[in-house]
């Protein structure tokens, strides 16, 4: 595509060997001839198209003003054939550009059944964009004539920027062919000429389109990269491996063709790799806990490696909760209480997003803000990598419930504390017709180290931007049913992690915000999430008469006494600051199981309401 643009080649076939979709339109940059679309009379839902009643066999483009003034535009069919048209701009850029094509945003549109039509963009002003919609009426194969006419304005529509494919390299050429395998949820990443992080894109595919990854980038120096560390994919070609170095000019200034090949690392590496909640967790109410875990490679990668690997896939639960069912087709091998394993003969068979989905029921006596967490381990013999074979999540019980929400994990942790913070957000269509396109923003924290971002799972495809620190989830033509007539089809989420930035001291509160757009709504805000950096203090120990903890060490099972009859709060945090469990009791003495810890060194503080605390060193020995 690069040598068609820069040869400006008047015919423009060229460009069609890439999937033309409002998300991927074509460059419009001097007078060009192009064959209509046929045989595709659905078009993209949720724009206004303006004079047009329908647009069938629609082709999309865009073009970005040059030089500011009057622009117009002959568009026609060369076999006599009825062609219309709708325009929208100003634009100040491409991002989120098919969110914005409203009534308000029309600046001319042609609907009438002649061959010919008239587009005309008045007083455009320089490095505005505008997109444009052509379609073939007759549905009947012909050639569309699209000619500059004298101006007073001029226009030309480069890409501005960076943008690429990942892929698999199957014919082992080296060059990305249309045949070849595109590779799913990895990120390829930008950094400026002095290495500094700017962003990441990942590509998607939308329908049979497959959507590159773009940077709308000005001119300068980048490098483009993808990290390889801890994932079980590697670069399949010396060149361009895993970086590349790309120079934008206002001579050159973009670059379609930075595409990276991958392939899968020698032997195997199974995932625990996400752990995802959704219903409400009441007390004596079911709600839904689905483990994403197994044999990632094929199913989220989408890269074809054989492993032929058997192993077993463990799930643990703590808190006051009890296991009800599985909702998948396999069955557990064993249930004992809230201890769940599945013995698999061969992870390439499993579905990694169904086949470990588990019904939980609420405890009646469940109080608010007790919590509960889920442990995934996945055992194989001969496992590449196994720091990612274990996941650790909690969430709270609740008194309420809203579809359109933040949730965050860990909540509360000790200062310094450098680990991963999660973060999930959920989104219902609770309107009165189908969402055709949903987009949510999330501006992250400066407390957080947004290099570290990774996408971990989703329910809908979507192209996923990380600019600074906006971030941004498309979801294009998802046609999200409404909940009063598809309650569970209404439904969806996007879950991704990030770490904060090393060293934050007590006091540091992480907020963050999402806003849900659906369609062209006002959006949602939901709930602010937090991440609190804890004032612990006497993390050295700080015992009292008060209370005691034993056995010290412990092989899991440990009793908490108080002297005082009254409610008792008890947190467990990990060495590294996570909180790992928490909960509330009436008694003057309980038993916590912690048995499904790791052997280490943990901290658990205890307090009562009357404002006595105290804070124990505990060793966990199996």
């Amino acid at each position: 595509m690069k040598k068609c643009l820069l040869l400006l080649l008047v015919s423009f076939t060229c460009f069609l060997n890439a999937q033309n979709t409002c998300s991927n339109p074509y460059s419009l940059c001097n007078s060009i001839t192009f064959p209509a679309n046929i045989g595709n009379t659905t078009s993209f839902a949720g724009p206004s198209f303006g004079c047009l009643p329908s647009q069938p066999n629609p082709t999309w483009f865009y073009t970005k003003i040059t030089s500011s003034g009057n622009l117009q535009y002959t568009i026609s069919s060369l076999q006599g054939m009825n062609v219309d048209f709708v325009c929208w701009g100003p634009f100040t850029n491409m991002n989120n550009i098919c969110s914005q094509l409203t009534s308000t945003n029309i600046v001319s549109c042609g609907y009438s059944a002649s061959s010919s039509e008239t587009l005309t963009i008045p007083n455009g002003l320089i490095d505005q964009y505008y997109m444009i919609l052509v379609t073939n009426v007759s549905n009947i194969a012909n050639t569309i004539s699209f000619q500059i006419m004298p101006s007073t304005g001029s226009a030309c529509s480069y890409f501005e920027g960076i943008s690429g494919h990942v892929y698999n390299d199957i014919n082992s050429n080296c060059l990305y062919d249309i045949s070849d395998p595109y590779l799913r949820n990895i990120p390829v990443k930008q950094y400026d000429n002095s290495g500094n992080f700017l962003g990441l894109s990942y590509q998607y595919h939308s329908g049979f389109a497959l959507i590159p990854y773009r940077f709308y980038s000005d001119t300068g120096t980048y490098s483009l990269r993808i990290d390889t560390t801890n994932v079980p994919y590697t670069a399949q070609c010396s060149y361009p491996g895993l970086d590349s170095l790309v120079i934008l000019t206002s001579a050159i200034p973009s670059d379609t063709n930075v595409n990276f090949s991958i392939k899968c690392k020698p032997g195997f590496d199974l995932m625990a790799h996400g752990i995802y909640k959704s219903g409400w967790v009441f007390p004596g109410m079911s709600h839904t806990v689905r483990v994403t875990a197994a044999n990632m490679v094929q199913q989220w990668y989408n890269l074809n490696c054989s492993t032929n690997v058997g192993g077993q896939v463990i799930v643990n639960i703590s808190g006051p909760v009890n296991y009800l069912s599985t909702l998948s087709n396999i069955q557990p091998s064993s249930v004992i209480g809230n201890s769940i394993t599945y013995n698999v003969a061969d992870f390439s068979t499993v579905d990694i997003y169904d086949d470990f989905m588990l019904a939980l029921t609420t405890n009646t006596n469940a109080t608010i803000g007790d919590t509960v967490c889920i442990d995934v381990n996945v055992i194989a013999a001969g496992d590449n990598n196994l720091s990612n074979n274990q996941k650790h999540y909690c969430y709270p019980v609740t008194n309420s419930y809203d579809p359109n929400m933040k949730e965050t994990y860990p909540e509360n942790v000790m200062p310094g504390y450098n680990d991963w913070f999660y973060y999930t957000i959920h989104f219902q269509n609770t309107g009165n017709a189908p969402a055709h396109n949903i987009a949510l923003t999330d501006t992250l924290s400066n407390y957080l180290d947004i290099s570290t971002f990774e996408r971990l799972n989703y329910s809908h495809d979507n192209t996923t931007t990380l600019l600074g620190h906006v971030l941004q989830f498309n979801f294009n033509d998802i046609n999200l049913p409404d909940s009063t007539s598809n309650s569970s089809g209404s439904k969806g989420f996007v879950q991704y992690r990030v770490k904060p930035k090393p060293n934050l001291p007590a006091g540091t509160i992480v907020n963050n915000t999402a806003y849900i757009y659906f369609d062209y709504n006002a959006p949602i805000i939901t709930n602010t999430s937090h991440n609190t950096y804890l004032t612990i203090a006497g993390i050295n120990e700080n015992k009292n008469n008060e209370f005691a903890v034993f056995p010290n060490p412990t092989n899991g099972i440990v009793t908490i006494t108080s002297k005082v009859l009254t409610p008792m709060t008890i947190i467990v945090y990990n060495i590294v600051g996570e909180m790992v469990h928490d909960s509330k009791t009436t008694q003057s003495k309980t038993q916590l199981d912690l048995s499904y810890l790791n052997s280490g060194v943990y901290f658990v503080k205890v307090s009562i309401e009357e404002g006595i605390t105290a804070t124990y060193k505990l060793v966990i020995q199996k």
